[in-house]
């Protein structure tokens, strides 16, 4: 039985504007695993979770680039972020302006 990625990016290019903020990113995360994404202050690491969520689209230089989520890379966002658990500084300063 093949274990499917829940989380799979290959070659993956995330554009900030005409800046890239992620550039040819790939990335693997198997069910069961702990990660954690750590670096320095813009280096791309809210960019690289906002695109697991669809808020920002990868673009795709090459042919064998993608990016799956739960094996698939074809969701719509408002079912994909039902099954995701990610709560982000974005989100946090969303939800204390409402208060």
């Amino acid at each position: 039985m093949v274990e499917i990625p829940l989380i799979e990016f290959e070659h993956v290019t995330i554009m900030r504007g005409s800046t890239p903020a992620v550039k040819d990113v790939s990335l693997k995360i198997k069910v069961g695993e702990h990660v954690a994404i750590l670096g320095p202050n813009g280096c791309g690491k809210s960019t690289l979770v906002k695109a697991i969520s669809k808020e920002c689209n990868p673009f795709f230089e090459e042919e064998g680039s993608w990016v799956r989520v739960f094996g698939r890379d074809d969701w719509n966002v408002f079912e994909l972020r039902t099954l995701l658990g990610i709560v982000s500084s974005d989100l946090m300063e969303r939800c204390t302006r409402m208060v």
